[in-house]
């Protein structure tokens, strides 16, 4: 029995010692800052803002460069999928079939900033 008293006293040090790692502290200041809730709030954030952004890029091609809107297009086919790109193609058509309301974009974009 008192060969176990020094083996269980030199787990508690070392234990200890762990606890006051480097490694230990960064894992609770991972747990204590909530890390993975904003992780996920930014990657949702992130997605959210995605479709105007979107619309603003396709005004800006449409105004300042019409022969950039295809390869803007190739370039959401090829990561979004057709789906998306047919989206986009519907939201240059109907700014060229609406002048006036395709304007609005733009002008609401360079007031917010």
């Amino acid at each position: 029995m008192p060969a176990s008293r020094p083996a269980l006293h030199t787990f508690k040090s070392r234990l200890e010692r762990l606890q006051q790692s480097l490694p230990a502290a960064l894992v609770r200041r991972f747990i204590d800052t909530d890390v993975m809730t904003q992780a996920a709030s930014l990657a949702f954030y992130t997605l959210l803002s995605l479709a105007p952004l979107l619309i603003l890029l396709l005004w800006l091609t449409a105004s300042l460069y019409p022969p950039a809107q295809q390869a803007l297009i190739d370039q959401i086919v090829s990561l979004a999928g057709p789906s998306v790109a047919a989206v986009a193609q519907t939201v240059i058509a109907n700014a060229r079939a609406q002048p006036d309301l395709a304007r609005w974009p733009g002008s609401g974009a360079w007031l917010c900033c």
